[in-house]
Formats: C-alpha cells, structure tokens, sequence
C-alpha cells in the first residue's frame, strides 16, 4: 500500500494542479470571449433557421458539458479536502492539502485501477488524438482563429467540452453565417454610387 507523504515533497505536484486549474479557465474564457465576439456580429436575420438552431443546440451543449465536468472536479476535490480536514480555517490549509493529502495518488488510482478503468482511460487518449487531428486539419482549413486555444483546452479538459465549443466556432466562423447580401452587378451598373450605396445599406 502506498504510504502518504507528510512533507512538502509534493508541492511540486501542487503547483501543477493550480496552473492546470488556472490553465482551464483561462483557455475557457478565450475561446469563450471569442465565440462572443464573433456572434455579436452576427445578423441573425441573414443565416438561415437551421443554423440558428445549430448554434443554439451547441451553446446549450456547451454550457452542460461544462456544468457537469466543473460539478464532477468540485465533488471530488471537496471529498478529498474534507476527507483530510473536517473544516476549512484557513489558505494556508488549503496548501498543506494539495501539499500532503493523498489527492493525486488518489487520481491516478481511480483512472489505472481496476482494469476497466485503464482500458477507458486508453480509450479516451486515443479518442483526444483523433479529435486533434480534426481540429488540426479541419480548423485550418475553415481558418478559425486562435485554433492552439482548443488544443490547450483539450489538453486540460475533457474533450466534449472542447468539441462542443469548436463545432459552435465553425459555424459562427463560418464565411456564410455573415455573409453579406449580393446583389446583381448588371442591374446597378447605371446606378448612381450614392443610389448603389444605398441599396447595399439597406
């Protein structure tokens, strides 16, 4: 049986899990911040209803996806906190937890052991290449801007989270969602530029 560490020999693997939580938010709000901006510009009124519902259904699954993976990593870190302390008095508690509790042995546990849990644990890298290999090829294809962002956040996260939030990007990017309304050249080839002017205004 493993024995627990009653030092500070595991500060290092504290660290890593305050920037990994630091990481996920922050690459989170990027892409979250774009998307936004993106859709701000959008003219509803020129996309077709199918694609406002597209970008309605993956908002939503977005916001699930998320929902159930921060309330999954908080139930965890909570037992795990208050399985090592009854009460919360204090920061410097909070770093004599990450720093001595059994909280990443714990993690790795639960992702190599038993078996089955190995397995799926394969299973899900497997599956996070494949997905790199769509946003890889399939992002710079349709130019999405800031794509190393979904590669970092699927790197942290869970990869339905990241999925969700590039299948939402592909269709606010896309050059069709915004495109503006053509008219034909010939019949305003006599027109004045203000008359032309507008008619493209309008």
């Amino acid at each position: 049986e493993a024995q627990v560490v009653r030092d500070d020999n595991n500060s290092s693997g504290a660290v890593i899990f305050i920037f990994y939580v630091i990481g996920a938010l922050l690459f989170s709000i990027l892409i979250v911040l774009s998307l936004l901006s993106r859709n701000a510009a959008v003219n509803y009124r020129r996309i077709n209803q199918k694609t406002s519902k597209r970008i309605l259904i993956f908002t939503i699954l977005s916001f699930i996806s998320f929902s159930v993976l921060s309330y999954h990593m908080l139930f965890f870190l909570l037992v795990s906190f208050f399985t090592y302390s009854s009460s919360f008095s204090s920061l410097t508690q909070i770093w004599s937890w990450l720093t001595s509790s059994t909280l990443f042995l714990t993690f790795a546990q639960t992702l190599c052991f038993p078996s089955t849990h190995y397995f799926w644990t394969c299973l899900s890298l497997c599956f996070t290449f494949a997905v790199n290999f769509f946003l890889a090829t399939t992002g710079k294809r349709r130019s999405i801007p800031q794509l190393y962002l979904y590669f970092c956040l699927d790197q942290i996260l869970p990869v339905s989270f990241t999925l969700n939030l590039f299948f939402l990007s592909l269709l606010l990017f896309d050059n069709n969602t915004n495109k503006p309304k053509t008219y034909n050249n010939n019949k305003n080839n006599n027109s004045s530029p203000l008359s032309h002017q507008i008619v493209t205004m309008s």
